[in-house]
């Protein structure tokens, strides 16, 4: 673990997660890379200038997120919960985008 990173083992399985947004920036098999660069988007599929969302003419500081990684020798868990501190009905979408490198299989065209 860095300052900036926890890294995660079980294994043969390696998370690498990053304090900072808490993003996994690697999952390794063995000595293969699986996944880098795993944002995690909240309240949309977009950054909110200065980390703000307005409704109905308020402002509020999205500070809502809570991430929980879990790891053992069948695969990474990630659990995440949205946290509303200021009592009132807000809406939110989670979601993330995953990037996993995928080996390339090539085939020969058949020819007849």
């Amino acid at each position: 673990m860095t300052d900036d990173a926890h890294t995660m083992r079980s294994g043969s399985l390696t998370a690498i997660i990053k304090v900072q947004g808490a993003e996994m920036c690697s999952l390794k098999d063995g000595g293969a890379l699986s996944s880098s660069a795993t944002p995690l988007l909240v309240p949309i599929v977009e950054r909110l200038a200065n980390d703000e969302m307005r409704h109905p003419g308020r402002t509020y500081q999205m500070t809502r997120l809570m991430a929980t990684y879990a790891i053992d020798d069948r695969g990474l868990d990630l659990s995440l919960t949205v946290i509303n501190t200021v009592g009132e009905t807000l809406p939110v979408s989670v979601g993330g985008h995953p990037a996993f490198k995928w080996p390339k299989l090539y085939r020969k065209a058949a020819r007849h």
